[in-house]
């Protein structure tokens, strides 16, 4: 099997809580000269390391959104409020359907701290995928992001 499809199994297993920080990184280093060769440098220190929102953002980043989490907003702030109200209606809506699920905040969530609005957090039932619904806050509009 491929080590980039495997590395992206290994980080859903992470994102879902089936294996630890610390086993995803004997795994890395396990399998250290195949990983080499597909990551930069930078990356894969910093997933042997246990750096668990970049690894978050790379699996984010390398797995496509399913058409249930494409169809809400795209990846991204807001224009408007009116945006994030038809965000967070659309996923009242997808909630009660049973697309998607409430979830806390993932252990290894770190909020940047410029972000000082209420966030809430969402697993797609279909893909896995956390996302992130960031109220407006000021002159902030809110976004939708996924973050995992």
């Amino acid at each position: 099997m491929n080590i980039n499809v495997l590395l992206n199994y290994k980080l859903q297993e992470v994102r879902s809580s089936l294996i630890t920080v610390d086993e995803f990184c004997q795994w890395v280093k396990a399998h250290a000269k195949e990983l080499k060769n597909g990551l930069s440098s930078g990356v894969f220190l910093e997933m042997k390391l246990g750096k668990v929102m970049l690894m978050m953002d790379y699996l984010s980043k390398s797995l496509k959104d399913c058409l249930k989490c494409v169809a809400i907003h795209t990846d991204g702030q807001f224009i408007d409020r009116v945006e994030f109200n038809q965000c967070d209606d659309a996923m009242e809506a997808l909630i009660l359907e049973g697309v998607f699920r409430r979830i806390k905040e993932p252990c290894w969530f770190e909020e940047p701290s410029n972000i000082l609005a209420f966030s809430g957090f969402y697993e797609c039932i279909s893909c896995g995928a956390i996302w992130k619904l960031t109220s407006p806050e000021r002159e902030y509009t809110g976004g939708w992001f996924r973050i995992a």
